[in-house]
């Protein structure tokens, strides 16, 4: 059984639950709330002891160091999976995941690759630090 831990306030963590139904993938959906701190629970540390993360972030002349807690994780067969990217090339490769979401050709799974690697890193934390700084 694949089980997601999720904080529906985290975009990487709508975005697992979103794919597994649109590619209908059985899963079940276990909701975390970080700003409780439900993710600091033993059971929750034991399966995910990255908790909190620095980044630093350069934003146009401006620099931030921001903690972010990364909740999202699933665990398959017994096995703890991390990163939401992670978590889905994982998942394209262990179920039955059509070619139009994943393609199986090397270069068909590179060209998605790219995207979500980018979206991730310049649309994602663009659009999220419009939202925190107005």
């Amino acid at each position: 059984t694949l089980k997601v831990y999720v904080d529906y306030a985290s975009q990487p963590c709508r975005a697992l639950p979103m794919f597994f139904r649109a590619a209908k993938i059985p899963h079940e959906v276990v909701m975390l709330k970080f700003m409780a701190g439900e993710h600091k629970s033993d059971k929750i540390t034991q399966l995910n002891p990255f908790q909190i993360v620095i980044r630093n972030i350069f934003n146009s002349s401006c620099y931030i160091n921001k903690l972010f807690v990364l909740v999202t994780f699933a665990e398959h067969d017994g096995m703890v999976l991390r990163e939401s990217m992670a978590i889905l090339r994982y998942v394209t490769k262990v179920f039955d995941v059509p070619d139009h979401w994943y393609p199986k050709d090397l270069m068909g799974e590179q060209k998605v690759n790219e995207y979500l690697h980018w979206q991730h890193l310049a649309t994602r934390i663009n659009c999220s630090m419009y939202f925190q700084v107005s």
